[in-house]
């Protein structure tokens, strides 16, 4: 899968987990947004995004690599999903 196609699936998941509060907010805002600064991600929406981005891409993401650092913004769980193999970079 290509990394626009992975980007739009990482908002989408985004949006809809934050809900209501996020949906007026420009994409591209999104996407570089702080998902724990600026969106105040709880660990139950963490754990949400995580089982979401497994489940669209049919991959597990390793224990190791479970770190809200890597699930910061858009960008670094792009990052973290070409670690995996899970996205070409074109």
């Amino acid at each position: 899968m290509n990394e626009k196609y992975i980007r739009k699936l990482i908002v989408d998941i985004i949006i809809e987990e934050f809900g209501e509060d996020i949906k007026e907010i420009d994409v591209e805002l999104i996407t570089h947004m702080d998902l724990i600064e600026d969106l105040g991600m709880t660990s139950v929406v963490f754990i949400s995004i995580v089982v979401r981005i497994e489940e669209a891409l049919n991959i597990i993401v390793p224990d190791e690599m479970l770190l809200l650092n890597n699930f910061k913004n858009v960008n670094s769980i792009i990052s973290m999903l070409i670690k995996l193999d899970a996205v070409e970079i074109k």
